[in-house]
């Protein structure tokens, strides 16, 4: 029988985006799954819009709409997924046109919102928890594809990654390799495999994460809010013997920023055009992750200079400049004090 899997769809103040998800994971071609919706403090009524469209009252947003409504939908808070039982949890199980939604009371930062699905996941005993953003888009094969590639490698994958593009830029975001103190991108332009390879490290949206890994390796960092939370778990995994895939054949379409891509010197620069917010944390995160979690003076150097062909890339080609420069300054000092958790919201 084929592993079951939960998808975790992680919405915040994007209703129409995670609808659209949502038409995607419909037309999947994988048999065993139930979808997951976790809104992450929403003010922008997001719950009773995607509700609306599970009862049909909403028409599809892309025209491709696989399945025919009404949907069947369990709609629960954050803190009942804390508090109950196993068994409450069992006794919700029911048809895979069911879709559950659970509401964070307040935006919990990525990681947060993730672990409110997985929590829910692992005590409904799926096997498998296949993490999504509310803007991607998977191909219908995509689940497939990656529970293919981890059969055919030998069930050893505690993490697979699919091909992640993005959908404005066609630009392709390469999973990592943590080599000599630095994260090194996996691949080149001319050398994209088509075969799985191991990697170390690619962002959550698209993440396949075997539930059994979160016993040993831990859960995200709630505490990390935003930024390299993906990295720093994928550190840990890595720590922990687990074996880290890229499935070249799975794909998922994509926005992270506003990218735009300029060429200096025959090199190409991505710029991401995010808000301050995320720089800030992302700084943070890197800087505390280098410093303080995974303790190592060359790492942190490494990371130092991440920060500085950010400064530079800001200054040379995104708007707001000072105020983001301020924020990155901000940010790498409180990665040096251990000041953590939700310092700022985002807007």
């Amino acid at each position: 029988m084929a592993p079951k899997v939960a998808i975790i769809i992680l919405n915040w103040n994007g209703w129409r985006d995670t609808i659209e998800c949502l038409e995607s994971v419909q037309r999947l071609t994988y048999p065993n799954y139930q979808i997951i919706v976790v809104d992450n403090g929403s003010t922008d009524h997001s719950v009773e819009r995607i509700k609306a469209w599970i009862r049909g009252e909403i028409h599809g947003l892309t025209g491709k709409e696989k399945a025919s409504k009404p949907l069947q939908v369990i709609e629960i808070s954050r803190a009942a997924v804390l508090n109950s039982t196993t068994s409450d949890f069992l006794k919700r199980l029911s048809a895979q046109r069911t879709i559950t939604i659970i509401r964070n009371d307040e935006n919990l930062g990525v990681a947060g919102g993730y672990n409110t699905g997985l929590i829910y996941a692992l005590r409904q005993r799926y096997e498998w928890a296949w993490l999504l953003d509310q803007d991607s888009l998977p191909e219908p094969n995509a689940l497939s594809e990656l529970l293919h590639t981890w059969e055919a490698t030998g069930k050893k994958a505690g993490v697979l990654f699919p091909s992640r593009v993005d959908k404005s830029t066609g630009v392709i975001y390469k999973p990592v390799r943590w080599r000599g103190k630095r994260w090194t991108k996996a691949f080149s332009e001319t050398n994209q495999p088509t075969d799985p390879i191991p990697v170390d490290a690619a962002g959550f949206s698209g993440m396949l994460i075997h539930m059994h890994i979160l016993q040993d390796a831990g859960w995200p960092r709630e505490d990390y809010f935003v930024g390299y939370d993906d990295q720093e778990f994928c550190l840990r995994v890595r720590d922990h013997g687990f074996v880290i895939l890229y499935a070249p054949t799975s794909k998922i379409r994509l926005s992270v920023g506003k990218p735009r891509a300029f060429r200096i010197a025959g090199r190409e620069i991505l710029s991401t055009n995010h808000p301050p917010y995320r720089y800030y944390y992302t700084s943070r995160n890197k800087i505390y992750t280098h410093w303080h979690a995974h303790p190592d003076p060359l790492a942190v150097l490494f990371a130092l200079s991440t920060i500085l062909k950010l400064f530079i890339v800001i200054l040379l080609f995104e708007q707001g400049k000072l105020l983001k420069a301020r924020f990155i300054l901000k940010g790498a000092l409180d990665g040096i004090c251990s000041k953590m958790g939700k310092v700022m919201e985002p807007v």
